[in-house]
C-alpha cells in the first residue's frame, strides 16, 4: 500500500503543535500500558501530571503476576514515589461529573482519603467546560520525558490482555464481580512531543485550578521503562485537540479537521477502531469517499453494542441510522462494519479504542471517538504520525495494524502481512483470515427507527458544540407547539437535562 500523497498535519488547522519524539510505542490492551505507566511512575523525579474522564485511585496497575518493589494501587503508588523523591510534585485533574456516573465510577474521588490533604499531591475536579460537556483527554505526562495519551482512563474495568479470556479472574476490580473483556490503545512518546503534552496538561491545570505550574528542570534521568520497546524511534508526532467555546476560549476543532483531511487523503484503505460512530460530519466524508469510482476501502470496527442502557437506547441507535446511510452510499462494495468476536465469552469485547490508519501513511491513536461530541463538545487529544515518505514509518504503521488485527483475528501479525500482500485488499484479507473461532463478525445493525417514534432528540444526545441555556429552555418549555402546562413542561426539560448529563456519562465508559 502506498503512503499518503500530500502531508495532512498542519499546525492551526489539523493540529495544535508537531514536535519530535525520539521513542514512540504503541501499547495494546491494558496490561501492556499499564504495566509501562507502573514503571514510568516509579522513575519519576519532578513531575507527574494526569488528565482523566474518570480515575481510581484503589485500581491496580499491576495484576499479571509481575514482580515490583513498589505498590501495584495507583494511589499507593502515587504516595509511595512521592515519598522517596523530595522534589516530586503530583497533580491529578478529573472530570467533575463522574459523580453521574457513580454506578461504575469511583463516586465522588475528591472525598476519598487517598486523595485529601497531600502536600505534594494535587487533586482536583475540573468543571471548566460547557453544559453538556466533559473533559475527555486522556493523558499522562512524567518530568516533561515520557508521555502517555490515547483512550485508556485509570480506572476500574480497563484492565484485560489481549486474550480478552471471560472470565479471567485478573479483571476482577475487587468487589467480586468481572468486567467486560476491555481492548484499548495507548501511546507513548518521549522528548519535545512529552514535553507538549505537559503544556497541554499545565494548561488545563492553570484554568482549573487557577494556578500555574512551572515545567520540571531539565532532567537527565530518563523514566522511559528500559523494557518498553520502542516501534519508532525519532519520528515528528502532531497533537490534534478538541475544545469547546467556553466563556472567553474560542472552539478548537483539529481533532474533526484531521479526520475530514485523513479521510480526503487515503488512496487504498482507511481503517478505524472506535467506541462509537454517530459524527455526523465524518460520516458524510465517509459517503463521498464511498461513491468515487476509485475511492478506498473503509473497514470501521465497533463493539457489538455499548455498555450502558443509556447509550443502547441512543448512541446504538444513532450508529445504526449513520451505518445505513454509508451501506446505500457503497456503490462499489467497499465498505465494512465488523466487531470482534471471541466464542469463550458470554460478554462481548468492549472496543473502547480511538484508532484511525489510512494506507500505510497516517496512523492517529487518541481519545476522540467518532461521535459528534467529541468533534466540538469535549475536550480531546490525539496523537499521530505521519510517514511523509520514511519507508521505517510506513513499515511501523503497516504493522501495528495487522498487529491490531492478528488480535481479533486470532493470528499472527505474519499471517496478516502476507494474507494482506497476497490479496492486495483489506476486506479480502479479512475475509481470508476470518475461518478461526476468534474472529471479525459483520455487524448486523436493525433497521433505523422512523423519526417520528424517537422520543429523544439526536442533537441533544449528541451535540457537536455547547448546548445554550437560552435555547435548551425556550425549545423544551416555551416552543410554539407546546402548550401544555407548565409544570409538565419544566418536568420534561429537568428530564431531558438528566439524560443529557447521564447520556455525556455513559457515552465514554
Amino acid at each position: 500500500m502506498t503512503n499518503i500523497a500530500h502531508p495532512i498535519l498542519q499546525p492551526g488547522r489539523t493540529c495544535w503543535r508537531i514536535e519530535q519524539a525520539d521513542r514512540v510505542a504503541f501499547l495494546v490492551d491494558g496490561e501492556s500500558y499499564f504495566r509501562a505507566l507502573h514503571a514510568a511512575i516509579t522513575r519519576a523525579r519532578y513531575s507527574i501530571l494526569i488528565l482523566a474522564w474518570e480515575i481510581d485511585g484503589g485500581f491496580k496497575l499491576l495484576r499479571g503476576g509481575e514482580s515490583s518493589p513498589w505498590p501495584a494501587r495507583l494511589s499507593d503508588l502515587l504516595h509511595a514515589v512521592a515519598r522517596h523523591r523530595r522534589h516530586l510534585r503530583v497533580h491529578v485533574l478529573d472530570w467533575d461529573f463522574t459523580m453521574i456516573n457513580a454506578a461504575v465510577a469511583e463516586f465522588i474521588p475528591i472525598y476519598k482519603s487517598e486523595w485529601k490533604n497531600r502536600r505534594r499531591i494535587r487533586f482536583r475536579m475540573d468543571d471548566r467546560h460547557p453544559l453538556g460537556g466533559s473533559h475527555h483527554q486522556k493523558v499522562v505526562v512524567i518530568d516533561d520525558a515520557i508521555a502517555f495519551a490515547g483512550g485508556f482512563d485509570i480506572t476500574r474495568g480497563r484492565w484485560d490482555t489481549p486474550d480478552h479470556l471471560c472470565p479471567d479472574p485478573r479483571r476482577s476490580d475487587g468487589n467480586g464481580r468481572l468486567t467486560f473483556p476491555y481492548h484499548d490503545v495507548q501511546m507513548a512518546v518521549s522528548g519535545e512531543a512529552a514535553a507538549a503534552l505537559g503544556d497541554l496538561a499545565r494548561t488545563r491545570w492553570r484554568r482549573a485550578a487557577r494556578k500555574t505550574l512551572r515545567r520540571p528542570p531539565p532532567n537527565r534521568h530518563d523514566p522511559w521503562p528500559p523494557d518498553l520497546i520502542p516501534d519508532l524511534t525519532n519520528v515528528e508526532v502532531a497533537i490534534s485537540r478538541t475544545e469547546p467555546r467556553y466563556l472567553d476560549r474560542s472552539e478548537v476543532r483539529e481533532v474533526e479537521a484531521l479526520f475530514i483531511a485523513a479521510i480526503a487523503a487515503a488512496r487504498r484503505s482507511i481503517y478505524i477502531e472506535n467506541q462509537f460512530f454517530t459524527a455526523a460530519r465524518i460520516g458524510s466524508a465517509l459517503a463521498q469517499r464511498l461513491g468515487e469510482v476509485d475511492g478506498p476501502e473503509v473497514v470501521i470496527l465497533q463493539p457489538l453494542r455499548t455498555d450502558s442502557w443509556v447509550s443502547q437506547a441512543t448512541m446504538d441507535v444513532m450508529r445504526g441510522r449513520l451505518i445505513h446511510r454509508l451501506r446505500q452510499a457503497d456503490r462499489f462494495d467497499r465498505f465494512r462494519v465488523f466487531f470482534p468476536f471471541h466464542p469463550q465469552n458470554e460478554l462481548p469485547i468492549n472496543l473502547h479504542s480511538k484508532v484511525l490508519i489510512v494506507d500505510d501513511g497516517l496512523l492517529r491513536i487518541g481519545s476522540a471517538n467518532l461521535s459528534n461530541r467529541s468533534m466540538g463538545l469535549d475536550t480531546e487529544c490525539d496523537l499521530t504520525i505521519e510517514a511523509a515518505g520514511r519507508a521505517d514509518v510506513s513499515r511501523a504503521i503497516a504493522h501495528f495494524r495487522a498487529r491490531l488485527l492478528s488480535e481479533h483475528l486470532g493470528v499472527t501479525a505474519s499471517d496478516v502481512e502476507r494474507t494482506l500482500a497476497e490479496t492486495g485488499s483489506l476486506i479480502r484479507a479479512i475475509a481470508a483470515l476470518s475461518n478461526h473461532d476468534r474472529t471479525l463478525r459483520p455487524l448486523e445493525v436493525p433497521n433505523p427507527p422512523d423519526p417520528a417514534d424517537v422520543l429523544y432528540d439526536e442533537e441533544m444526545i449528541d451535540p457537536e458544540r455547547p448546548i445554550d441555556p437560552e435555547e435548551f429552555v425556550q425549545q423544551f418549555i416555551h416552543g410554539e407547539e407546546d402548550r401544555r402546562p407548565a409544570r409538565w413542561a419544566i418536568a420534561g426539560w429537568v428530564g431531558l437535562l438528566v439524560l443529557v448529563l447521564i447520556a455525556a456519562a455513559a457515552e465514554h465508559r
